[in-house]
């Protein structure tokens, strides 16, 4: 399992123990640990990573999210693009840099679940 390292880079104490490997990223400035076996939800959140999700569960998390507003962008998928802007990090992930996938697939959720 991948995790972007956001606010420090990795270092004794500052990542989780662990058969790990690091690489560059785009969107992390400190890079992306890559562990063999997934961290539990307290490791993640005490080292303060964010877990890169696939796109498809990053989208769901933020169906999710849009409650019983969903019919209101099932009706006008056009603010969709909007309502993904705003939250795509407040589930505390990241799938893809490139908003234009999340919201596709935001959409193609809402769409078919109607």
């Amino acid at each position: 399992m991948r995790y972007g390292l956001h606010y420090r880079p990795a270092g004794v104490g500052a990542v989780p123990k662990g058969d790990y490997t690091m690489m560059d990223h785009p969107h992390f400035r400190h890079g992306v640990i890559e562990y063999t076996e997934p961290l539990t939800a307290e490791k993640v959140h005490d080292f303060q990573l964010v877990p890169i999700v696939p796109v498809a569960e990053h989208a769901a998390l933020l169906v999710k999210r849009m409650g019983v507003r969903r019919d209101k962008y099932r009706a006008k998928p056009d603010y969709v693009s909007h309502f993904v802007d705003q939250f795509r990090w407040d589930d505390g992930v990241f799938s893809t840099a490139d908003i234009s996938e999340l919201t596709a697939e935001v959409t193609r959720i809402i769409l078919d679940d109607g």
